[in-house]
Order: C-alpha cells, then sequence, then structure tokens
C-alpha cells in the first residue's frame, strides 16, 4: 500500500480513508480528518503521550488494538457514522473518562474498554452483543445504558465493576453468559425479561443483587 505522512508523522493511505499507523512519540491532542473511514490495526498502539483524540465524521471503523496502552488519553468522541470498534482498541487507556455521546457501534470487540475509568456507558448502537470482557476492570463504572436490540452480554463483559449499582436488560435480550457481571458488589437491582436465559454464575459475588424477572 502507498501511503503518505502529515506534519506529525502519522501515516495515511494515499487516498486519506485509512489512517495506518502513529509514531509512539505522538503527544497532546490529535485531529484525525474528514475523510477517514478506518483507523487501522495498532494505530496509535502504545501513544503514551496522546490526551486527545478528534474523529471525523467520515470514520466507519476502528480496528483492533488501535488504541491499546494510550496510558494519557483523556478524550475521545465516537462520531455517529461509526460501526465498528475492534479488539482491545482502548485497552489500558488509564486516563479515558469521556467518550462523548456514547458508543455508536453495532459490532464492539472483547475487551475493547477493559481497565478503563470510563463512569457512564451509554451504548447507543444497533449493538446485539456484548462480547466478552469488554468493560472488565472498569473500577469507576457506575451506570450502564443498553441498547433496545441487545441480545447477549457475554462472560466476564462487566466483571469486576464494583461501583455499578443497578441493571436494566431490555425485552431483546436472550442470554446472560457466565460470570457477566460478577464481583459487580455494589449491584442492587437486577432486571431481566422472563424469556432470557441467565447463567448460574452470571452475577457471582453480587451478594446485594436482588434480581427481578419482568
Amino acid at each position: 500500500m502507498e501511503k503518505t505522512r502529515d506534519s506529525l508523522g502519522v501515516e495515511y493511505s494515499l487516498d486519506g480513508r485509512h489512517l495506518i499507523s502513529a509514531p509512539s512519540s505522538l503527544e497532546g491532542a490529535y485531529t484525525v480528518p474528514e475523510g477517514v473511514e478506518r483507523i487501522g490495526r495498532e494505530a496509535f498502539y502504545f501513544c503514551e503521550g496522546l490526551t486527545e483524540v478528534s474523529l471525523p465524521s467520515t470514520l466507519r471503523e476502528i480496528g483492533d488494538y488501535a488504541f491499546y496502552f494510550c496510558e494519557k488519553l483523556s478524550k475521545v468522541s465516537l462520531p455517529p457514522s461509526l460501526k465498528s470498534v475492534g479488539e482491545f482498541a482502548f485497552y489500558y487507556c488509564l486516563s479515558l473518562r469521556d467518550l462523548g455521546d456514547g458508543i455508536p457501534s453495532s459490532r464492539i470487540g472483547a475487551s475493547a474498554f477493559c481497565y478503563t475509568p470510563l463512569s457512564n456507558v451509554r451504548l447507543t448502537g444497533n449493538l446485539q452483543r456484548v462480547e466478552s470482557y469488554t468493560f472488565y476492570k472498569c473500577p469507576y463504572l457506575e451506570s450502564v445504558e443498553f441498547p433496545p436490540a441487545l441480545e447477549i452480554v457475554g462472560a466476564h463483559a462487566f466483571g469486576s465493576c464494583p461501583y455499578i449499582r443497578k441493571v436494566y436488560l431490555p425485552d431483546s435480550v436472550r442470554r446472560v453468559e457466565s460470570e457477566a457481571f460478577s464481583e459487580c458488589y455494589s449491584i442492587a437491582e437486577v432486571s431481566v425479561p422472563g424469556s432470557a436465559i441467565v447463567d448460574a454464575e452470571a452475577f457471582h459475588y453480587c451478594r446485594m443483587a436482588k434480581i427481578i424477572t419482568r
């Protein structure tokens, strides 16, 4: 693939649709230009000095490991055009507290937001499955807004999120897998549709949880 670079050394495809990679020395705020549709696998991998990213309205995909271990990244606004967030995309982004208006994607890969300090999550897209470990060990996560199309909450998807207090799963949910909310010690109330299959240890160690079927 033929490439071009901007003044900061960030590589793009010649047609400007694919952001390929950024130098690990990239620091501060960075704006991805309009016209970019895909941020590639490991594009900002270990950019430990990156603090903020502005994404274009044309963006459709964030690749696997795209922002892996960007420890100082604190703010990313995900555009409504975004359809897919890859596996481990924001893994270990230890400062990431702000995702703007929510996550509009219809696909979010496993462990995508694992170990981030998000306090609130809004899943606003046509998401049918929360994959395994997607929000695992988000130590400050308090509330989650689930989309109406959701069918499956994967194993350990919200495991070890000790400050989640209430879970309301939409009528579309068919299954809550093993340890999906394990070690969420503060959960007091869980509302699930009566037709859903809830695995035996889905709420393992949630000692205060009262499960209501409707």
